[in-house]
């Protein structure tokens, strides 16, 4: 028993690592439902989660009711674990179950939530997967010019995952949309591109588009064999939204043939099979083509009985439709209230940030204005004290320059008195003295006798009474200058 349980958690593993080493996320072609069946019991992760929506995509064309039970419980563990990867899946596969069953507000909703999380995490993979979903809710409504663009959008992003399904899935759906167009030429194009891209789970689809193609152009041939083609795919992979859409095309292209039998045949068995997996459309275009089939037998009766079917079930389908989508406006009328209210709230509260913040930034501004002020005054009085200090030192200065031009005009004064002085000296002194000199070298000589010399003795007298005289006066006019 441990052995077993070993065995399938190493199963489990090794499958899990080929598929997150695909860049297509999970190869169809290659994992069938059964495979991953057993993998589902193991504990709630977001390992699980990708596993029940990888089957779910492998079931939800087949038993979708079961489908879309494994897809809710999907959604509900990644919203437990806040997995937005496997949120987006889950609600992707929501919304497609919905488009099957002919709920398209519901499956509108769902699918622009889904691609909104996976624009969020840019899982590209699931952006191509979305797109065609949205795009495919667009066929229904004959918006095929917006479908067009959108199942463009998808193939872009299917490529730039490198997707091989999300990638086929797209040439498929494009085909069909040119074959809505009636662009037979660009349909074919795309179908054989889509054969080619996904070689087999979802090749079918764009086989059955090819064969709407050969109907088209009245190849009934080969439109018959591409058909039963599709079928026996269809078979094989238990993708029963691809059998019953595809055999309500034969159905009908044998009644346009007058295949009478065939006809009956294939659209009675397509009757049970829509019925046991609830797809309502394709119920309601079976029963609109066996009106027209026993109405061409002749079989009024029945023919009447699956008229008043058709009618009944596509009214139901239409009034259903219209409950709905006015319910999805109300709720997106309601969720815009609830935005607009939002909004206000947060534009008030945003308000009133703001004026906090304004409040915050006077306060600031004025504390800088009134420390800017104060050191301005600071500074003023700084420059206050240092001129005054200048000035103080200026008029030391200039009174030091008044006291040094006094001593400048008395030494002036000075040198003229001293100039004088050394003048009289050197003129009234000078002579005296020479005389003396000149007297005293001659008598040293013995030039003069006594009665000479006692002349010139008399003489010198009265000059060294005039020198002394002059000496006297010179004294007191130098004491009085130096006085002044």
């Amino acid at each position: 028993m441990r052995y077993s349980m070993n065995f399938r958690f190493i199963f489990g593993v090794l499958l899990l690592a080929i598929l997150a080493s695909s860049n297509s996320g999970w190869a169809q072609t290659l994992l069938k439902a059964d495979s991953l069946q057993a993998l589902l019991t193991r504990p709630d992760d977001s390992v699980r989660v990708d596993i029940i929506n990888e089957y779910v995509v492998q079931i939800r064309e087949g038993d979708n009711s079961k489908a879309l039970a494994w897809a809710i419980q999907a959604r509900d563990i990644s919203l437990k674990l806040n997995y937005k990867k496997g949120l987006a899946g889950a609600l992707a596969n929501m919304g497609w179950i919905n488009y099957r069953q002919g709920d398209f507000p519901s499956a509108l909703e769902l699918t622009t939530e889904s691609l909104a999380i996976s624009e969020s995490i840019r899982d590209y993979v699931e952006m191509g997967s979305g797109f065609n979903n949205l795009a495919s809710i667009y066929v229904e409504q004959k918006e095929y010019t917006t479908a067009l663009a959108t199942f463009k959008k998808a193939l872009s992003w299917g490529k730039k995952a490198e997707s091989q399904y999300a990638t086929g899935r797209s040439y498929n759906n494009i085909a069909y949309v040119f074959f809505l167009l009636n662009s037979l030429d660009s349909a074919r194009y795309y179908a054989l591109k889509g054969i080619d891209e996904t070689k087999g789970y979802s090749a079918g689809f764009a086989l059955r588009t090819l064969g709407d193609v050969y109907e088209k152009e009245g190849k009934v041939k080969e439109a018959e064999e591409t058909y039963l083609k599709t079928l026996a795919l269809a078979d094989t992979n238990k993708n029963y939204s691809l059998r019953v859409s595809t055999a309500h095309r034969l159905g009908k292209m044998y009644l346009n043939h007058d295949q009478i039998k065939k006809a009956e045949k294939v659209l009675l068995e397509n009757e049970k099979l829509c019925k046991q997996y609830r797809f309502r459309n394709e119920l309601a275009n079976t029963y609109k083509v066996l009106g027209d089939l026993y109405k061409q037998k002749s079989d009024f009766t029945k023919g009447i009985f699956y008229q008043e079917k058709f009618n009944s079930l596509n009214d139901s389908l239409y009034n259903e439709s219209r409950t709905k989508q006015i319910a999805f406006l109300e709720r997106k009328y309601n969720g815009a209230k609830i935005d607009l209210l939002t909004k206000a709230s947060e534009l008030r509260e945003r308000e009133i940030r703001t004026e906090k913040l304004k409040g915050y930034v006077a306060v600031a501004g004025l504390i800088v204005f009134v420390a800017f002020a104060f050191l301005l005054y600071a500074n003023n009085q700084k420059i206050k004290l240092v001129n005054k200090q200048l000035a103080e030192k200026n008029d030391e200065i200039n009174k030091h320059g008044e006291e040094l031009k006094f001593q400048a005009e008395e030494l002036a004064r000075l040198n003229t008195t001293k100039d004088k002085l050394f003048s009289i000296i050197s003129h009234d002194l000078r002579g005296p003295l020479n005389s003396l000199t000149s007297l005293l070298e001659v008598s040293e000589k013995g030039h003069f006798n006594e009665t000479e010399f006692k002349k010139h003795i008399h003489e010198l007298s009265k000059n060294t009474s005039r020198t002394k005289e002059l000496l006297d006066n010179l004294l007191h006019w130098s004491s009085s200058q130096l006085k002044k």
